[in-house]
């Protein structure tokens, strides 16, 4: 009995040289069930281990990462599309313009009944030169070309190319030279209201009437040229100055120069005593012109033009020659707007852009493009992340049933 407890674990021993049983051990016995089954640990090798085929055919990375962003970009676009589809800011933009110009028609008549002249301090006196009415249509820069927008019939007036009696010529100051000409102008209102004009017609009478009223409006000094000062294009800041630039290049700086084009004003009249009056949106005295948003400042009534310089290169010395055009100022314009004038109140609705911004309906349209085109375009960043995210696992798994290969063997 004791031979065979001996010989039982000899035979153990040769079994087992550490001294132990792996018997009950659960890695052991589950090789053991699997070598019942037929199943043996494949061995792999460093070639098993690289990427595959289908792996090694994926587009570079830089090209994923370009749609990556395209991708998002476009979903990002969408976004912002579809709250302003949500929004209905054009809607809204529109409904306020509309209800601001509900008096139109009343100070258009206004205006109608309304005879405006214009002078200039110590060079053209009163009553001056008579202004035109203008009834084209305004320009606006919507995007949706004044879809929706009411209509209206706009009334202005403007003096075009009779003007150079009212400016001199101008003279301009440079290097470093500061704006020191100016012009003053007067407009000169004539009033007629409806009830005075339908008296004079009904009795022949001509002439302004007994209900006529005499307005005179001066502007602040307007210069009639400005200065620049800005950084000169580089490299060869001297020759791109003049020649990119149209400018003056003095002390490594670049003075760019302008000159007057066009006087809008925009102006009130009081019911009281039915006199015409310059009509200023903020608390600058000369903030009355008809542009919300011009030359640095609110409602500006002067707009400027680019003057060009001819310059000469001197061969010699390497210096630059500069020469300004005579500039007489015959083609300045000359505006005169209500200041209930459909224009100005679009103005107001758009914050100085005229324009209204796209409507609910595009916006949404808009909105559901982008996003599919931003979803396809993310398919195939998708679809590549979970190919590596696939083959990590893969690797991973090989190399667990590597190292228990090679600990059986």
């Amino acid at each position: 009995g004791g031979g065979g407890g001996g010989g039982g674990g000899g035979g153990g021993n040769r079994h087992d040289p550490d001294g132990f049983s792996a018997r009950g051990h659960p890695l052991m016995d589950g090789r053991r069930k699997n070598r019942r089954r037929g199943w043996q640990p494949q061995a792999y090798t460093e070639e098993s281990l690289r990427y595959s085929a289908a792996e090694e055919d994926q587009p570079p990375g830089w090209v994923t990462c370009f749609m990556v962003v395209v991708s998002v970009a476009l979903l990002g676009t969408s976004a912002y599309f579809w709250s302003e589809s949500m929004g209905g800011e054009r809607e809204k933009a529109v409904s306020e313009y509309t209800h601001m110009m509900s008096n139109w028609t009343k100070h258009r008549l206004e205006m109608a009944h309304t005879n405006f002249s214009v002078s200039a301090v110590n060079r053209v006196s009163p009553p001056g030169i008579y202004m035109d009415q203008d009834i084209r249509p305004d320009v606006y820069r919507d995007e949706e070309a004044n879809a929706g927008l009411p209509d209206y019939d706009p009334l202005r007036y403007r003096l075009d190319g009779a003007t150079g009696s009212l400016f001199p010529t101008v003279n301009y100051t440079m290097p470093g030279g500061h704006p020191n000409e100016y012009a003053t102008i007067t407009l000169n209102a004539l009033y007629t209201p409806p009830s005075a004009a339908a008296a004079a017609a009904g009795d022949g009478s001509a002439g302004a009437g007994a209900g006529a009223v005499v307005s005179s409006m001066t502007t602040q000094p307007i210069p009639l040229w400005t200065r620049q000062v800005v950084h000169a294009a580089t490299p060869a800041p001297a020759q791109k100055c003049p020649g990119q630039q149209h400018g003056v290049y003095i002390n490594g700086m670049c003075e760019v120069y302008h000159r007057l084009s066009t006087i809008c004003v925009q102006v009130e009249l009081d019911p009281t005593d039915n006199s015409w009056s310059l009509y200023t949106r903020t608390s600058n005295p000369a903030s009355y012109g008809c542009d919300m948003k011009v030359a640095g400042m609110q409602w500006n009534p002067a707009r400027y033009m680019l003057v060009k310089p001819a310059s000469r290169n001197n061969p010699t010395t390497g210096e630059h020659h500069y020469k300004f055009p005579k500039t007489t100022l015959n083609d300045v314009s000359i505006v005169v707007r209500s200041r209930a004038d459909p224009y100005i109140e679009a103005e107001l609705s758009t914050n100085g852009s005229l324009n209204f911004g796209m409507g609910s309906h595009d916006a949404y349209i808009t909105a559901v493009v982008l996003l599919v085109i931003g979803l396809l375009l993310a398919v195939q960043p998708a679809c590549t992340c979970y190919d590596c995210y696939r083959a990590h696992r893969m690797r991973a798994k090989e190399q667990r049933y590597a190292k228990l290969n090679t600990w059986e063997g």
